[in-house]
This record gives C-alpha cells, sequence and structure tokens, in this order.
C-alpha cells in the first residue's frame, strides 16, 4: 500500500524504483509524482503494456490516473497500443481521454488505420475498430467506413455516418441519402447534418428538396434537425416552407420553436417578414417565442425592421394588448433594440399594465433614457 506519508519521493532518483514502485507510484502520486515517474515507465517499454491496460479500460479508476497510463504507452512503438485505444473509445465518454486516444491514433497513422480496419471482420471489435476510426481525421478511413454503414449495429451505422459527414467527397452524398431512409432516427438525423455540409454538390433547389420532407418526420428531433438544416439554405423557397410548417395547427410546440430560431437565424427581410405574419396566426405562447427569438438579434439595419414588426404588432393585434407575456416580451424585445419610437407605448404600459408588465416597461423606459 501506497502511504501518505510515502508521497515526497525524491524526484532526482527515480531511476532506482522497480517496475511495481513506480507503477504504486503512478497510481498513488500526486501530479508531479506522476508525471516524473511516467517517464521511468517508459522505458520499461512492452513491460508496462499489460498492467497499464488495465487501468486504461477500467471506468471505475481515477480520470488522471488513466490519462497517464495512456499517455506512457502512447510512447511505444507496439501494435496493441491501437487495440487498447479502439477498446477504450468503445468504452469511454471521458472527453480528455477520448481527445488524447485520437491523437495518438492519428499520430499512429496508416498503420493504425490499416490495424483497426482488420478488426472491423471481427464482430467483437468490429464497435470499437468504427468509433477508432471515425475519430481519425484522414480520408483513407473512408473506405472502411464505407464498409460499414448498413452494419446491423445502430452505433456502429451512426458512429460511421457521422465521421464520414466530414469528408469533403462527392462519392459519400448516396451514403448519405440513403441513410435518411435509415429505420432508426439517429441516423436519418445524422444523414441530414451530413447532408448540409455537402451544399456545394446540390443547387439550392435540389437540397431543399432532399431534406424538407424531414420536417414531417414520425420522430420529432428529426424535424427539428431538418428545420435547422433548411436555415442554411438560402432561398426564399426554404423560408415559406419553414413558414408554412411554423403555422399548422398540429405542429409540435417544440417543432415550432426550432423553425422560428431557425427562421431568425436566416436574418433576411423575408425571413423576418414572414415571422411577422406567424405573429397574427399562431397561439400566444407561440407570439411571445417569436418576440422574444426578435429580441436577440443584433444586426443594425434588422434591428429598424424588428421594431416596426413589433409595432404595427401591438397596435393591429388585439392580443398584443390584452396578454400580459406578450406585452412584457414586447418591453423587452424594443428595449434591446433600443426601439425609441416605443416610449409612448411604454408610458402607457407604466400607467395602466400589470405589476410584472410595469416592471419590463420601466425598464426598458430607464434603457431608453440612457441613449437619448
Amino acid at each position: 500500500m501506497y502511504l501518505p506519508q510515502q508521497r515526497n519521493i525524491p524526484l532526482d532518483n527515480l531511476e532506482s524504483f522497480s517496475l511495481h514502485s513506480a507503477l504504486v507510484i503512478l497510481e498513488n502520486g500526486d501530479f508531479e509524482e506522476r508525471w516524473a515517474i511516467a517517464k521511468v515507465l517508459v522505458k520499461y517499454g512492452d513491460d508496462v503494456i499489460e498492467p497499464l491496460k488495465g487501468v486504461i479500460l477500467d471506468e471505475h479508476q481515477e480520470s488522471e490516473y488513466r490519462w497517464f497510463a495512456l499517455k506512457i504507452i502512447s510512447q511505444l512503438d507496439n501494435p496493441e497500443i491501437v487495440l487498447i485505444i479502439s477498446e477504450l473509445l468503445g468504452i469511454t465518454e471521458d472527453e480528455d481521454l477520448i481527445v488524447l486516444g485520437t491523437q495518438i491514433l492519428a499520430s499512429q497513422g496508416e498503420r493504425a488505420i490499416s490495424i483497426l480496419t482488420s478488426l472491423l471482420d471481427s464482430p467483437q471489435y468490429r464497435l470499437c475498430a468504427t468509433k477508432a476510426l471515425a475519430q481519425i481525421p484522414h480520408g483513407l478511413v473512408i473506405r472502411p467506413l464505407l464498409s460499414v454503414v448498413n452494419d446491423d449495429s445502430v452505433q456502429i451505422r451512426q458512429s460511421a455516418i457521422a465521421s464520414l459527414s466530414n469528408f469533403d467527397n462527392p462519392s459519400i452524398i448516396p451514403i448519405l441519402e440513403n441513410a435518411l431512409t435509415d429505420y432508426n432516427s439517429a441516423i436519418r438525423k445524422e444523414a441530414l447534418i451530413g447532408l448540409i455540409r455537402k451544399s456545394k454538390y446540390y443547387s439550392p433547389l435540389q437540397l431543399t428538396n432532399v431534406i424538407s420532407p424531414y420536417l414531417e418526420d414520425i420522430d420529432l428531433t428529426v424535424c427539428q434537425q431538418s428545420a435547422i438544416c433548411l436555415s442554411h439554405i438560402p432561398s426564399q423557397l426554404t423560408t415559406d416552407i419553414l413558414f408554412s410548417t411554423l403555422i399548422k395547427p398540429y405542429t409540435p410546440i417544440p417543432l415550432q420553436d426550432t423553425i422560428i430560431k431557425a427562421l431568425a437565424w436566416q436574418e433576411t427581410s423575408y425571413s423576418l417578414y414572414a415571422l411577422e405574419k406567424a405573429l397574427y396566426l399562431v397561439s400566444e405562447e407561440i407570439c411571445c417565442e417569436i418576440i422574444a427569438i426578435l429580441g436577440r438579434i443584433n444586426k443594425p439595419k434588422i434591428k429598424e425592421i424588428i421594431t416596426k414588426i413589433t409595432l404595427k404588432f401591438y397596435r393591429n393585434h388585439e392580443l398584443a394588448k390584452k396578454s400580459d407575456l406578450i406585452i412584457q416580451n414586447l418591453c423587452y424585445t424594443w428595449q434591446q433594440m433600443e426601439a425609441k419610437e416605443s416610449v409612448d407605448i411604454l408610458i402607457n404600459i407604466v400607467n395602466i399594465g400589470d405589476e410584472k408588465s410595469k416592471i419590463y416597461a420601466q425598464s426598458a423606459l430607464q434603457q431608453l433614457n440612457k441613449i437619448t
């Protein structure tokens, strides 16, 4: 047992430690001691692989301890290291370990890819090998990953599709389009993300036609991802499609929220016009969301448009005068837009509004007074 009173080890005499003693120090030492003893353990070569493998793959061990163990074996020239890292990436969610493991695999280059590719033929190692390949930013992983995009395992398919999406290669496009028909929603979502990254291989109309049907997917998260992807396609058609889905009575509220954000992200006069029209056609809750989102846009020219839209809405829609929630959101948005034109309305809200609305109006007036 490595006792606390033994912690102050002489760092200038590390070479005298046996392998067992060095491993004990690595397990129980502080950061400085681990850093120092790691240099000694490397000199034991392949003899440290087996004990350190147990540490690296033990999810119950301290993260820093596992990190040092992984760092040590990364300095050894042994093909088993690739297998250990592959297994690690298949089980851990520790971000530091994933980053270090990925860096090690990338430094191994073609040798790592070759070893991992051979493991794809083994059902026992296919998942961890796929995950490891997916972490290597090298074009040579494309072919082996393509070989598992139709695997029976959802995890394998998802990992392969997500990784392939990162490569600028037109041969991947048919794979992504095919993945849109996968029965698993996570795969369809990954495919949508991948396709928007390949937008240069499509015309805006083509890409819109591929992605827009998934606004009505049976899985809500896929619908939301479709809306996000459409917001990245610069065309009035995508805005019209998003608007049409937004105002449908059966569109789920979470999807409506995502579409509102998507239209705001477009930051065009046309998308703002779509949000303005929606204000008169949706529920009180969604009205509040639209007004709040408009209040977060910072472009000066767009701020002028937002001020006009929200003032017009307040003056022309009875719900805007009756709903305390809408009034409070309008006050906040006018404050953010520095809308001097709203002063008279804000004063009126201070005089006749409910207590909370008065607070919002007073806050907006104080802010506007600072800039006048």
